[in-house]
């Protein structure tokens, strides 16, 4: 919520229990784009929402194209085997290039 606010947004956040031990957080930004400064303003949130929830430890199931960045790690053993299963399907990199793996 202090996120939200510092960026002048409301905290629009669904949260879905998925099992008894298990949660799904789904954190929404509504702005006007015919607002000047609102779309800045939406990414400067964004990113200050990922940055916190990556540093406790939460990654998103699901995030846009452009915000996969934040998350990719060439060092990490996910990011590896993810490559090595990409490799594995897609050997002439056809599908997406660029776009998943680091």
């Amino acid at each position: 919520e202090p996120l939200f606010a510092a960026h002048g947004f409301d905290p629009l956040i669904t949260v879905t229990l998925i099992s008894e031990r298990a949660m799904i957080g789904i954190l929404h930004i509504a702005f006007d784009r015919s607002v000047p400064g609102e779309i800045d303003a939406a990414h400067r949130c964004f990113d200050a929402l990922s940055d916190a929830l990556k540093n406790e430890g939460y990654y998103p199931y699901h995030t846009s194209p452009q915000a996969l960045s934040r998350y990719r790690d060439g060092d990490d053993p996910f990011w590896a085997a993810l490559g090595r299963i990409r490799a594995a399907l897609d050997p002439k990199g056809v599908v997406a290039p660029g776009r998943y793996i680091p």
